[in-house]
C-alpha cells in the first residue's frame, strides 16, 4: 500500500511540473509580444510623435522662429482669416426682427373711443317750429311735444288734435283712430328702441314695443282706474309713470330723481312733468311753475329761470336724442333751441 502512495505522489508532481513550464512559456510569449509591439507600432502613433518630436519645443525656445509664428496668433485686433466673430457669425436680435408688443389703447379699445365713435343720432325732421308756429298764431293750445329716435315728432293740441312726421304708422293709425272717436289725447312718448305709447282720457293707453315692466305697471294703473297723467323714458330705457296729483312708479331712472318725486309726494305738491336730457341730465316740472333739475344745458336752464320769474306756467320740457329741445308754456306759448 505505501508503494502505491509514493507511485501517486511523483505522477503529480511530474503534471504540475509541465503546467508550469507551459504557464511559463505563455508569459514569455506575452511579455515578448507586448514589448515588440510597444517598440515597433506605439512611436508611429501620431500622439506620441508629438510628444517625441523635439521640432515644436525647439521652434518655441528659438529667437529666430518666434516672430515667424507671432502672425499665426489670433488676437482682438488680427483675426485668423478663418475665424469670424460673434456678431457677424450668429446675428443678434434687434428691435426690428421683434414684434412690439400693441399697446392697451390699440390692442384693447377703451369704452370712452368705442363711446366716442357710436354715430350721433340723427337731427329732428325739418316742419315742427312751423307747425308749432301755425298753430300757436291759430290760439290752438299746445299740449305735448314728443320725439322718436330717429329724428320724428309729435305735436298734440287741443282735446285730440295731433300733427306728426316719421312716427311708427301704427301710433299714427292710434292717434286717428283716437281722434275719430272724439277721445281726450293726453300725451305720446317713444323709447329709445322705438317702443311708444299714448295716453288718452282717464286711464286708457295704447303701446307698443314698452319694457314689461312699464306695460305692467300701466295695466295695474289702468285696473285701478287711476287718472294716469304721463309716461317719460330716459336714454337708457328706464321710466316713470305719473299719476293722480302726485303719485308714480318708476323703474332704474337716477336717484335724484325719485328723491324728489318722493319729496314732492311727502309735501303734497302736484307733479307735472318729468323728462330727461340725451346727456344725463333731468328735470321735474311742479305747481304752476316750480321746478328742480340736474344737469341741464345752460340755454335751457335760463329759459326757465326767466319763465318761472315772469310767473308764467311751465307746462313741459321736451329733449330730442339730438340735443335740441322744445318748452312749452302758458297755453301755447313755447321756446325752443336752434331746430330745423
Amino acid at each position: 500500500m505505501s508503494q502505491e502512495g509514493k507511485s501517486k505522489s511523483l505522477s503529480t508532481k511530474e503534471m504540475w511540473g509541465c503546467i508550469g513550464s507551459v504557464l511559463a512559456g505563455i508569459i514569455t510569449g506575452t511579455f515578448l509580444l507586448t514589448n515588440s509591439l510597444v517598440n515597433t507600432w506605439l512611436p508611429r502613433l501620431p500622439f506620441f510623435q508629438a510628444q517625441a518630436s523635439p521640432t515644436p519645443v525647439l521652434a518655441i525656445a528659438s529667437p529666430s522662429l518666434e516672430s515667424t509664428l507671432t502672425p499665426e496668433l489670433a488676437s482682438p485686433t488680427s483675426p485668423p482669416a478663418d475665424v469670424t466673430t460673434a456678431p457677424t457669425s450668429i446675428p443678434l436680435p434687434s428691435p426690428t426682427s421683434l414684434p412690439t408688443p400693441a399697446t392697451a389703447p390699440t390692442s384693447i379699445p377703451l369704452p370712452t373711443i368705442a363711446a366716442s365713435a357710436m354715430p350721433a343720432p340723427p337731427p329732428v325732421r325739418e316742419g315742427l317750429l312751423e307747425e308749432l308756429d301755425e298753430l300757436s298764431a291759430a290760439g290752438k293750445e299746445l299740449k305735448r311735444v314728443a320725439f322718436t329716435q330717429d329724428g320724428g315728432w309729435a305735436v298734440l293740441y287741443g282735446t285730440n288734435g295731433y300733427s306728426t312726421e316719421g312716427l311708427p304708422e301704427e301710433a299714427v293709425d292710434a292717434l286717428s283712430s283716437l281722434n275719430d272717436d272724439a277721445e281726450e289725447i293726453k300725451q305720446i312718448a317713444f323709447t329709445p328702441d322705438g317702443g311708444w305709447v299714448i295716453l288718452f282720457g282717464g286711464s286708457g293707453f295704447w303701446r307698443s314695443g314698452l319694457p314689461d315692466a312699464a306695460d305692467e305697471a300701466l295695466t295695474e294703473l289702468n285696473d285701478l282706474a287711476e287718472d294716469i297723467q304721463q309716461v317719460a323714458f330716459a336714454p337708457d330705457g328706464s321710466w316713470v309713470i305719473l299719476y293722480g296729483r302726485n303719485g308714480f312708479r318708476l323703474l332704474g331712472i337716477p336717484t335724484g330723481v325719485d328723491e324728489t318725486l318722493t319729496d314732492l309726494n311727502d309735501r303734497n305738491e302736484e307733479i307735472q312733468d318729468v323728462a330727461f336730457a340725451p346727456d344725463g341730465g333731468w328735470i321735474v316740472l311742479y305747481g304752476s311753475n316750480g321746478f328742480i333739475r340736474l344737469g341741464l344745458p345752460q340755454d335751457v336752464e335760463d329759459v326757465l329761470t326767466e319763465l318761472n320769474e315772469e310767473g308764467s306756467e311751465i307746462r313741459q320740457v321736451a329733449f330730442a336724442p339730438d340735443g335740441n329741445w322744445v318748452i312749452l308754456f302758458d297755453s301755447n306759448g313755447y321756446r325752443h333751441s336752434e331746430l330745423p
